[in-house]
């Protein structure tokens, strides 16, 4: 289910948008929740890149969530979604900006589909501490 393509994996999220945002200290953005909950939670810092300009978030900040609100409003859809091989996600974004969490001392994302009617075909990808593992 995760495809491998030279120094990256391909997390299958493209074409979602967010369906429901949860914060509890952290965030977690939950993409689809019928026979598959498929969602990403981001534990570390993350950056934003938007024409050039980036900004620097943490799931902590008000900030951030108010970013999320707002893609979730404007359903704003992934285009591209993959890992690299050191711990490091990258998002492209259908109104074009990128979303990147660098690799850090803490497992800083998880990726994560239950699938509910196949449990066999969940995929849990984890990204931090140098590595990406699922």
């Amino acid at each position: 289910m995760l495809k491998e393509i030279g120094r990256y994996y391909e997390l299958p999220l493209a074409s979602y948008a967010i369906q429901q945002i949860v914060y509890s200290g952290l965030i977690k953005l939950i993409f689809a929740d019928a026979d598959e909950r498929i969602s990403l939670d981001l534990h570390g810092e993350f950056e934003v890149l938007t024409s050039g300009h980036v900004t620097k978030f943490s799931p902590r900040q008000k900030e951030a969530l108010l970013l999320f609100y707002d893609w979730f409003h404007a359903d704003i859809k992934i285009e591209e979604a993959k890992a690299d091989k050191q711990g490091q996600l990258f998002l492209l974004l259908s109104n074009k900006q990128e979303l990147i969490v660098r690799d850090g001392p803490f497992e800083n994302w998880h990726f994560t589909i239950l699938n509910k009617r196949y449990p066999k075909q969940n995929l849990f990808v984890h990204g931090g501490v140098g590595t990406t593992y699922y």
